[in-house]
């Protein structure tokens, strides 16, 4: 008994890996149905061509169910990413629109805005100008220099 199965994983290794190293045409590439290497067996077959055949045919559906559930899955799946590459696509708009217009206002605030004139005050450079808070109004010193008052830490 010992004998026959190890002739029998002998010849299952042999034929495993001759029919399973066969290449197929190359019309069978071109087509989307899985191509069978192992064609069906006669009236009289051997033994390890009907179980390779069987094995043959239950990785074939097997491959069959998988792509089909794959199929389903994807489906599925589809609109919520189509729905997220949308939402992607408008929040990025919107943030580009929203920098744009921030890098505008930061420039016409610092450069100002060319529509607007720039007001010219005009007055005595020894008296203080009563617009400025008093924070900013130098501090007369005697020794000739200007320092400023620091009002609030």
């Amino acid at each position: 008994m010992h004998k026959m199965k190890s002739v029998l994983a002998v010849g299952l290794m042999l034929m495993g890996t001759a029919v399973w190293a066969q290449t197929p045409p190359a019309e069978a590439n071109s087509s989307t149905k899985l191509q069978a290497p192992i064609q069906p067996y006669a009236d009289n077959p051997n033994l390890l061509h009907v179980w390779a055949y069987k094995a043959q045919q239950g990785v074939l559906n097997a491959a069959d169910r998988v792509g089909e559930v794959a199929e389903k899955g994807v489906q599925k799946v589809r609109p919520s990413v189509h729905q997220a590459w949308e939402n992607t696509k408008t929040l990025t708009s919107n943030t580009t629109q929203q920098a744009n217009q921030k890098i505008q206002d930061t420039k016409e605030a610092l450069g100002g805005a060319p529509q607007q004139p720039v007001p010219i005050v005009q007055g005595s450079l020894s008296q203080p100008d009563t617009a400025q808070p008093a924070a900013s109004v130098p501090a007369e010193t005697g020794s000739g220099a200007t320092s400023y008052a620091v009002t609030e830490l």
